[in-house]
Order: structure tokens, then C-alpha cells, then sequence
């Protein structure tokens, strides 16, 4: 079963809850990546610090957006910011 989510800034808190618990799904690497996409880096800038190639990065935000059934690294972005956010 696929949930589907509103990540608006005007969705409420359990709704944002379920998606930051179902980042516990995320491998290591694509969380890494994740905190990457959070922080606004691009891909590119992702594959430089990684060590990776530009098409790996893409691969792994692919497998990320379907394991959490989100559409774009923004809904990403906010996810990962609720559950873990920036220092100040």
C-alpha cells in the first residue's frame, strides 16, 4: 500500500511525522545525500563531495523519492529539516 502525502508548509504536523519516520527506510548513503539536497547543494555538488558520479547521485534520489513516494528533493528537503534541522 503507497501513501500519498501533502508536504505543504500547511500540512499538518502527523502528516510531516509519518514522512520524517519513513526516512528511517533510507540507506546510509541516501540519507547522506539527503542532508546534501537539504543543505541545497546540487547534484553535481553532491557527486564532487561523494565521490560520485553526477548519474549515481540521480540514481540514488530516484530510489529515495520512490521509497518515500515523494515528487522532488524539495518534499525532501523538508522532510529532512523537520527531522533534523539545521544549526544554527
Amino acid at each position: 500500500m503507497t501513501a500519498t502525502y501533502n508536504y505543504s508548509h500547511t500540512a499538518p504536523a502527523q502528516t510531516r511525522d509519518e514522512g520524517t519516520r519513513n526516512l528511517d527506510r533510507l540507506t546510509g548513503r541516501e540519507m547522506e545525500i539527503a542532508r546534501l539536497v537539504r543543505d541545497g547543494r546540487t547534484n553535481r555538488q553532491i557527486a564532487r563531495a561523494l565521490g560520485l558520479s553526477t548519474k549515481t547521485v540521480e540514481a540514488h534520489l530516484s530510489r529515495i523519492f520512490a521509497k518515500l513516494s515523494i515528487p522532488s528533493r524539495t518534499v525532501l528537503a523538508v522532510l529532512v529539516s523537520a527531522r533534523e534541522p539545521l544549526a544554527a
